[in-house]
């Protein structure tokens, strides 16, 4: 793998779609995958799907819908998370890449709209809601993170009004 400062680990429903565009039939909305793409473009990051869209599709198939759509560079998608058996969150399927001396990223960022993951990933969450998917507000957080600019107590009180995070079953 080349010297990209970043992983950008990415959901996609909630994230590159929303309630509405999948009512209507399209469940992966451009403009939010462009989001993702600048992103990766303006930070020099790779990609990891980290969606449960990696068990229903083939790798290839799954980087080429996501060059279809609007990733320009489809080789910053590098991989996806494992699906480990026994893992009680998404959290715990992260760990594994962020351990694999293969990725070492400097810094990471994980886009979703679901909060299973580990203690200390919550400040490095930019978390959506599935009502509208992924946001300008969140790219801009997004850059933050990756930039390391961001820390625990400012992480929870942007994305969790009144405490901490809740961890979903």
């Amino acid at each position: 793998m080349d010297d990209a400062v970043g992983i950008i680990f990415l959901d996609v429903d909630g994230v590159l779609n929303s309630t509405a565009s999948i009512a209507m039939g399209v469940h992966l909305q451009p403009e939010k995958v462009m989001l993702v793409d600048l992103l990766a473009e303006l930070m020099d990051a790779h990609i990891v799907i980290s969606s449960t869209w990696r068990h229903m599709w083939v790798y290839r198939d799954l980087v080429e819908l996501f060059r279809i759509t609007g990733i320009r560079d489809a080789q910053r998608i590098v991989a996806t998370t494992p699906r480990n058996i026994g893992a009680t969150c998404r959290g715990e399927e992260i760990q594994t890449i962020l351990d694999d001396e293969t990725y070492a990223p400097d810094q990471y960022v994980i886009l979703d709209d679901d909060s299973d993951f580990l203690p200390h990933q919550m400040p490095h969450l930019v978390q959506t809601d599935m009502r509208t998917g992924m946001t300008q507000d969140h790219f801009h957080k997004a850059i933050k993170v990756l930039k390391g600019e961001i820390d625990e107590q400012e992480a929870q009180e942007d994305d969790y009004p009144g405490g901490g995070p809740v961890r979903s079953g």
